[in-house]
């Protein structure tokens, strides 16, 4: 093999893991911690008032605008927050589900629809996972879109 071949095939091996490297510290550095209750999960704890009694504070009401920005959070830019997508995801109910979806669609999806989206974020079992939970078909070789 000619040593030019070598140098370019070195060279674009290098830029390669440099470009995986890279996405990998961008995902590391960006993730944040989303913990929200489901809406209907969540149990505010009492609080002690001054004279004495107890009250209960109103829960946060959910909002499918916020799951909407978590779900395009995740998938946003370069590389997936899998576990940003999966956390919001999979701890709603299937109605809230579809209002995430409606929302992502009218709101967020920037002319895509959320299907669209994470067909090109996901792949292979993630992508199917994904897909089934917002009541998309799954297994197309193609588009499931």
């Amino acid at each position: 093999m000619d040593g030019k071949v070598k140098t370019i095939l070195w060279s674009v091996g290098a830029l390669a893991v440099a470009g995986v490297g890279y996405m990998m510290y961008k995902k590391i550095s960006n993730k944040k911690k989303y913990e929200m209750p489901a809406g209907d999960d969540y149990i505010a704890p009492p609080i002690t008032t001054d004279d004495g009694g107890s009250s209960t504070p109103s829960a946060p009401v959910w909002s499918p605008a916020t799951a909407a920005q978590n779900i395009y959070d995740s998938m946003k830019g370069t590389g997936t927050d899998e576990d940003l997508f999966f956390n919001t995801a999979e701890p709603l109910s299937s109605a809230q589900r579809t209002a995430v979806k409606n929302y992502f669609n009218e709101h967020l999806g920037e002319g895509d629809d959320l299907c669209e989206w994470i067909e090109g974020d996901f792949s292979f079992g993630d992508e199917d996972r994904a897909l089934a939970l917002f009541g998309y078909p799954t297994g197309a070789w193609y588009s499931n879109c």
